[in-house]
């Protein structure tokens, strides 16, 4: 029964679900957050995936710049919702940042957040004014026009008063930013749901958050005032500081692949789920010590090593080294396009899901044939936090898309515009829903044993040989068993059980 367990590990041997859609979210009408059932499923497929390595399990992401902040305001709210996304089932965010050279920091709003203020200088300020004078002379009168200057000196004027840091400022380009809405707010935000989920680990999942690089223009003119928040730190360092405690950095990812044997296999009541999934290892002929260049640890690995449930990288880097030299925070954050560069990341219409294969470019996912084998007996693809994502983000994904995205293997990358709200169209929550490759629609059903004790419990999980998706059946129900064939990742038989019902 082990080996039908580890046969859902990976989306990749799921066959597409067959349905007839009622909605652009397939089976799902009117979805609403929060739903227990489609929690159950996302935890449930959190448990199963614990011993995979995590370059391979399901990361579902969500492009904040496009999804999130698509409205163009930088809200203290906006960024607090982050907590509400990683709740609904997201686990990786991409997000991006510019560089002020004014500050020489990073802020989140793509524009400088200014205040425009008189110049400190003393100015002087000549006013003349003509008016009639009249003038006796003797015994006549005469009149005639004088010139009246005045001299005011202007001093400067004060700074004006900070505003209130959740006040949205307007800005060019229809942007609206607060200064509160910063790189520190979203750290504060993912420190609070990871001490929220420190000791509720029903609610606990892996994270990964993806930095782009840009630059920010130079002010225009002198009459203004950056109102943007000097850290005065590295990225490292600010990072560190808030979230030191729950980061994995590449400082120890380096040091622990050196001897996988003591780190990535010690746990031999839980081990990895198969060596192959290391395609690359060296082994010591002398010492018998594993090593390897670029394999990575399984979740249930870093929940262990002090809930090390955090890893952070850089996406792209549009930013000068004599602006900002991310060779600083190397230790701390990992190189760019660590967690699925270009190559990784897949059109999602350029996929085609078979039961036995998937279809796609070929390259770095697909394989030089362009196609990813689900019978294979070794690992041809997808071992690199490979993404998909929509080429046309006006629109959310539908169903069907987002499925065959997850069912070949794939995390979608969701851009397209969301809102802070629990059901809708532009509910980031409906998307979450497609990407359960495990139960099947509506499971699992909610269950309770019963009191008496003699009734038929429906308590235990039965695999669809046509879908590939789980149902709720009676524990006593006699059924095939499906094996995966021993070190082979993909491949599956079935075996006779009594008869199948």
């Amino acid at each position: 029964m082990g080996d039908e367990v580890s046969l859902r590990k990976w989306p990749e041997v799921a066959s597409k679900f067959e349905i007839v859609l009622t909605s652009s979210y397939g089976p799902y009408n009117d979805l609403v957050y929060p739903n227990s059932t489609i929690q159950s499923a996302l935890l449930v497929q959190r448990d199963i995936a614990l011993d995979i390595p995590i370059s391979h399990i399901l990361l579902p992401g969500i492009n904040l710049t496009s999804s999130w902040f698509w409205t163009r305001q930088y809200s203290v709210d906006n960024v607090s919702a982050i907590s509400t996304l990683f709740s609904m089932g997201y686990r990786r965010f991409e997000m991006d940042l510019w560089w002020d050279n004014t500050t020489s920091s990073f802020q989140l709003c793509p524009e400088q957040i200014v205040s425009n203020t008189m110049s400190n200088s003393t100015t002087i300020i000549t006013t003349t004014i003509s008016r009639a004078t009249e003038t006796v002379v003797s015994s006549s009168t005469s009149s005639f026009n004088t010139t009246v200057t005045s001299t005011f000196t202007a001093t400067p004027s004060s700074a004006a008063a900070a505003p209130n840091p959740t006040d949205l400022i307007p800005l060019p380009n229809n942007y609206s930013c607060a200064i509160g809405a910063n790189l520190q707010t979203v750290l504060d935000t993912l420190a609070s749901i990871l001490t929220r989920t420190d000791n509720n680990l029903q609610e606990a999942g892996l994270i990964l958050l993806v930095l782009n690089l840009n630059t920010l223009p130079s002010l225009a003119g002198n009459n203004s005032i950056d109102l943007s928040i000097r850290t005065g730190q590295s990225l490292s360092q600010q990072i560190n500081a808030t979230l030191g405690d729950w980061l994995y950095t590449p400082a120890t990812l380096a040091l622990e692949r050196e001897d996988i044997n003591s780190t990535f296999l010690a746990d031999k009541a839980n081990p990895i789920i198969d060596i192959s999934y290391y395609y690359t290892l060296d082994i010591n002929n002398v010492t018998q010590i594993a090593s390897t260049p670029n394999g990575w640890p399984s979740t249930r690995h870093l929940f262990e090593i002090q809930g090390r449930r955090l890893l952070i990288g850089f996406g792209s880097v549009n930013v000068t080294s004599t602006e900002y030299d991310i060779a600083q925070d190397s230790n701390i954050l990992f190189p760019p396009n660590t967690f699925g560069g270009p190559n990784q990341l897949i059109p999602s219409t350029s996929l085609q899901n078979n039961p036995t294969t998937c279809l796609g470019p070929a390259g770095v996912v697909f394989g030089p044939q362009g196609q990813e084998d689900f019978n294979s007996t070794s690992i041809s693809g997808n071992t690199t936090f490979a993404l998909s994502q929509d080429p046309t983000p006006q629109n959310p994904l539908s169903y069907d898309s987002l499925e065959a995205i997850v069912n070949c293997g794939l995390s979608p990358l969701i851009d397209s515009p969301m809102e802070n709200v629990s059901s809708g169209s532009l509910s980031p929550y409906e998307q979450i829903a497609a990407t359960i490759w495990s139960w099947a629609p509506f499971e699992p059903q909610n269950t309770s044993l019963p009191q008496n004790g003699t009734t038929n419990v429906f308590a235990c999980a039965a695999l669809d040989a046509d879908t590939g998706q789980w149902g709720v059946v009676e524990c006593s129900t006699p059924l095939q068993i499906a094996c995966r064939v021993n070190s082979s990742l993909y491949s599956v038989q079935a075996s006779f059980f009594g008869n199948m019902n």
